[in-house]
Parts: C-alpha cells; sequence; structure tokens
C-alpha cells in the first residue's frame, strides 16, 4: 500500500490490514488511516466531503456491513514494525548546562562562611576563584564548608592575609598542577569532552607597587606551557589590584598616577594579550577580574553583590567538562553488617500501616539508600587516559576501540560488531 502523504509503499501488515480487508478496499467505501503519518486515505475516487467523514480502523472486527457513524471508533495509531524504507539514525541532542564561574575576594573566608554559604547555594558555580582567603595550614579544608568541592589553595606563608584557592565542583574531572613559583598563585586543570583540557588560574596581586608579580606570573605561565606544548585553553582570575588600567582601550584611565600604575599594569597586560586573552571589566570600579582566551564560548558575563567590600564578576562558558560517576564497590561490601542493620529497620517499617505507596517506596528508598551509604564503599571515577602509564600510542589504541564500538552500537549490522570484536581480540 502506497501512503500519499509519506510517499512509502507499506506491507498491509504493518497497516494492521488483513488479506480479505484488503481485497475489499477497491469495492467499498472504507477509508484506511496510514499508521506513521496518521493520514486518512480513500481507496479509489470519491467526492472531497467524504474526507470530513470518521474513518473506520481496518483492525476492527467488525463486519462491514455493521458499519455506522456511531461505531466508528478513533483509536491511537502507531508507528509500524517494519517498513521498506529504511530509518535513518538520527543521534539525540545532548543538553549541557553552561560552565558557571565566579571571581570572590572574600577578605578572611573563616570570618565570613555564612556569607560564603550563602553564595554557593544561590549562584551554583563550578568554578570558584577566591583570593584574600587569610588561611593558614592550622585551617583544614573540612571547615570551608564546601563539601560539593575540590578544594586547591596555597596559603601565605609569612605573615597574616593573602592567599588564594580554587574550588571546583566534586563531580567534574579535575586536578591540581604543581608550579615552583613561590607566590600567591594556584593552578587547577578540568579535563573536557569533546574540548582541549582547560587549566584555572587563581592569582592575588597584594600590592599596587608590586614590580615583581608579572615576572612570577610569567614564570607561572611557562611551566604550564611547558608541560602543555601546544596551546590551551586558559581562564585566569584573581585580585590584580590594578585600578588605573582600562583593559578595553589597553591605557591608562584618566587621573591615574603614572608612576604608581604604568610600570605594573603594562608589562601585566602585555603577558595576557599574547595569550589572546579576553578580560571582562564589566565596571570601572571591579578590581578582580576573569580572564579567558575563549571569548567565542562566553555566553554571560555580569557583576553580582560581593561577601567583602569587593564586587564578584560572574561568567559563563559553553564547555563541556567530564562529570565523574559514582561507582559501588559491591565486591568490598560488608553484607552482614548491612543485613544486621535493615533486619529491624524492615520490620519497624513493615508495621506501619501506610495507605499511600508513593511514600511507602520513598521510605524503602531511603532505607536501602543509606545501609548502601554505610556498609557499601564507593568511589568517584577519573578520566581514564590522565594515569601516568596511559601513552600516546596507548591513547590512541583506546580512541580506536572507542570508535569501533560506537560504529556497532550505531549500525547495528554483524560485520560492524565483529570489526569491534576482532580489534579487541588482536590488540587488546
Amino acid at each position: 500500500m502506497l501512503c500519499d502523504s509519506c510517499n512509502i509503499w507499506y506491507h498491509i501488515a504493518c497497516q494492521a490490514i488483513s488479506s480479505s480487508q484488503y481485497n475489499g478496499l477497491d469495492s467499498s467505501e472504507i477509508t484506511w488511516t496510514c499508521s506513521a503519518c496518521n493520514t486518512t486515505h480513500l481507496s479509489g475516487t470519491y467526492p472531497s466531503d467524504l474526507l470530513l467523514l470518521p474513518h473506520y480502523d481496518m483492525s476492527n472486527s467488525k463486519a462491514t456491513d455493521e458499519l455506522s457513524l456511531d461505531s466508528l471508533i478513533e483509536e491511537k495509531n502507531t508507528h509500524p514494525v517494519q517498513t521498506s524504507s529504511p530509518t535513518k539514525y538520527k543521534p539525540k541532542p545532548v543538553n549541557r548546562r553552561s560552565l558557571r564561574i565566579i571571581n570572590v575576594n572574600c577578605q578572611s573566608l573563616i570570618g565570613k562562611k555564612g556569607a560564603w554559604t550563602n553564595l554557593i547555594h544561590t549562584t551554583k558555580p563550578d568554578i570558584i576563584i577566591a583570593s584574600e582567603t587569610w588561611l593558614n595550614e592550622l585551617i583544614g579544608n573540612n571547615e570551608l564548608e564546601s563539601d560539593h568541592y575540590q578544594i586547591f589553595r596555597r596559603d601565605r606563608q609569612t605573615g597574616m592575609g593573602g592567599g588564594v584557592l580554587i574550588a571546583i565542583n566534586s563531580t567534574i574531572d579535575s586536578c591540581e598542577i604543581k608550579t615552583k613559583t613561590d607566590s600567591e598563585i594556584v593552578w587547577a586543570k578540568i579535563y573536557c569532552t569533546g574540548h582541549r583540557d582547560i587549566y584555572v588560574a587563581a592569582c592575588y596581586r597584594p600590592n599596587v607597587n608590586d614590580k615583581s608579580f608579572t615576572a612570577i606570573w610569567r614564570a607561572s605561565l611557562n611551566e604550564i606551557q611547558v608541560e602543555r606544548q601546544r596551546p590551551f585553553e586558559l581562564i585566569v582570575g584573581g585580585d590584580f589590584n590594578l585600578p588605573g588600567w582600562d583593559w578595553a582601550t589597553k591605557s591608562l584611565k584618566q587621573n591615574t598616577h603614572i608612576s604608581i600604575c604604568m610600570k605594573s599594569s603594562k608589562p601585566f597586560s602585555t603577558t595576557i594579550d599574547s595569550l589572546n586573552i579576553s578580560v571582562n571589566q564589566l565596571e570601572e570600579k571591579t578590581l578582580d577580574l576573569i580572564a579567558s582566551n575563549m571569548p567565542d564560548q562566553v555566553n554571560r558575563t555580569k557583576i553580582i553583590p560581593g561577601i567583602s567590600d569587593h564586587e564578584i564578576p560572574y561568567m559563563e562558558l559553553s564547555v563541556a567538562p567530564t562529570y565523574k560517576k559514582q561507582v559501588w564497590l559491591f565486591n568490598k561490601a560488608d553484607w552482614h553488617a548491612m543485613s544486621d542493620y535493615l533486619e529491624p529497620k524492615l520490620k519497624l517499617l513493615n508495621s506501619c500501616y501506610n495507605p499511600c505507596p508513593d511514600k511507602l517506596w520513598n521510605d524503602f528508598k531511603e532505607l536501602i539508600l543509606d545501609a548502601m551509604n554505610l556498609h557499601i564503599p564507593r568511589r568517584m571515577t577519573k578520566k581514564r587516559d590522565c594515569a601516568p602509564w596511559v601513552g600516546k600510542e596507548t591513547k590512541r589504541m583506546s580512541d580506536k576501540q572507542d570508535s569501533l564500538y560506537r560504529k556497532s552500537r550505531r549500525k547495528g549490522t554483524v560485520k560492524a560488531e565483529q570489526s569491534f570484536l576482532l580489534y579487541i581480540y588482536i590488540y587488546i
């Protein structure tokens, strides 16, 4: 049967039409509906007003002579099981949330834990760059009330004040990059999917007259360039203490003392420009900046109120980091302890009469999850090519294996599956 709308030939079985019904279409006035496009068709040439009549479902067991307008029931049509035309593979679109970044000047993070926690809950950032944390070696990361973040920090070694940190969402695959420079600069690396890895730096320039900061920053940046040995994506944030420098025009602002700012601002601006980094200075009084060499992927930037006398720059990037997954280690579970834990609680749950099945299921689910968290260890997955023993050749073989696996899943043919299994047998 040919559908005039789809322009596709169908088997009569795919349209739920029997052979006897198909033979009776030529001599009857019964319409049939295509189950693919839901278009009503007539068997022969009829007046156009007949198209307005309700259609008869040919899968109905009633005889044609018993038809009436009252007996015609519109039923939901489904897509045919088989068609003569092949179905093209269409990958599902992936909706990714933008990467949220904030740059915070704390001025004593311990003294502002309440405002710090409220800032995290309201903005829900993926990356937090903080300066002037005022932390020391006696203060641990668990005191910062940032349980869902992996923290990399560099505290001031002598005296009070200063200090920088980078807090990255614990579900994002990241690691700290150690540098030899002895300054308030900390680096972190974020692994991305389908995108080059991103290097994040948090800096603090404590004094406007600090001329050595630019040299220290260049030395730290050179270490990253030597490690990478090719162009890389970069996000730099912190308090640079350059109030008199206009990043848009690359010059000093009006009424700025040249001897104070020119000698320190110009070299640092030149270093930023050499990496094609775009600096977002949203307001004239903003001292904390977020710079990135990915200006085309910046979705939004704005200024939000800060937790100190500095305002907070906010940025969203359209990149997809590699998210970690939680893996349960069932082979290391303490099943006896878990059974002892569940037995009295399940008896109590059975004794409680609850007519609502949803409430009963939620209570049972929470009980099982609590038992799993207590007695089954778990770990977070990491990017497999970040292991020290994974070389260039191993990475190439791994990518080839993934490509063959996706091809076999997409095509679903025996040949594609055999190619995947043969590659594993020979090389793996």
